[in-house]
């Protein structure tokens, strides 16, 4: 380690993120495919199938997340996101599926204030290219004007 600290980039990667048993990856992988065929019933079964067979199997409960949105049901949508979430803190696809809901409610201020997505968003301000912070890269990165989020917004201070 440096007398002088961690550099950027340092500070910036993320951790190893725990990986899952060779036999929940089976099945979770089945569930992948049947989800592709739109087949929620078998795909559901697949993924609670990773779950029985490696507790820590958070992308399993980010993708019964998802099936339970799509179907309408943003209750059991947000608890398996915040279960995924309990298991891996930083994990963003779960972060943006409760923000997502929360911004269908009208919730907006809540979901940006979440202990989570002021993490997110902490780590996105030290950690975004210095591009972002130019006033015209909503444009350059083929943003809508004003469509930058909030994470990504005066992020630089190059």
């Amino acid at each position: 380690e440096s007398p002088w600290g961690a550099t950027r980039a340092e500070q910036c990667r993320r951790k190893a993120q725990p990986t899952m048993s060779s036999k929940a990856r089976k099945a979770f992988d089945e569930g992948v495919r049947a989800a592709a065929r739109n087949d929620r019933t078998a795909a559901e079964a697949s993924f609670q199938t990773a779950l029985d067979r490696d507790a820590n199997a958070y992308p399993a409960l980010y993708n019964l997340g998802v099936l339970a949105d799509r179907q309408g049901n943003e209750q059991d949508a947000t608890s398996y996101y915040q279960r995924a979430l309990r298991l891996l803190p930083d994990y963003e696809p779960a972060v943006r599926g409760i923000s997502t809901i929360q911004i269908r409610r009208n919730q907006v201020r809540r979901s940006s204030r979440s202990p989570t997505s002021t993490a997110l968003i902490s780590r996105y301000r030290r950690c975004t290219p210095k591009c972002w912070s130019r006033p015209d890269a909503s444009t350059r990165h083929g943003w809508p004007r004003g469509a930058r989020s909030s994470a990504t917004s005066g992020s630089c201070r190059h």
